[in-house]
């Protein structure tokens, strides 16, 4: 927490992975917290704004680290468009460029 964050609520930011550049950051003003006074911003203090855990919701699941081995094996990571707290069951189909269907697993 630093000086300029304490005058807001809730304070959002994203950063890009690769360059650890901002992406975007998020300030929501309300009653605001002096982190000088003890118990100010307590968590159990219902008044003004809150977060516990921020994500970001996605047009179609992830897909990354993809990997094809010795020619014979595709292998990826994917996530869905939002978080799950446990393994949901999922479903890869693969499309040439003219929509013949190449594989449905």
């Amino acid at each position: 927490i630093n000086k300029e964050t304490d005058e807001y609520d809730v304070h959002f930011v994203e950063i890009v992975r690769s360059t650890k550049q901002l992406a975007w950051t998020l300030k929501v003003r309300g009653r605001g917290c002096n982190f000088d006074i003890t118990n100010s911003c307590n968590r159990s203090n219902t008044d003004g704004w809150k977060a516990y855990s921020i994500e970001r919701f996605y047009d179609g699941p992830l897909i990354y680290d993809i990997r094809c081995q010795e020619g014979k094996s595709l292998n990826f990571a994917t996530h869905n468009t939002f978080k799950f707290n446990s393994p949901y069951p999922g479903r890869a189909v693969w499309m040439a460029n003219d929509d013949t269907l190449l594989a449905d697993l």
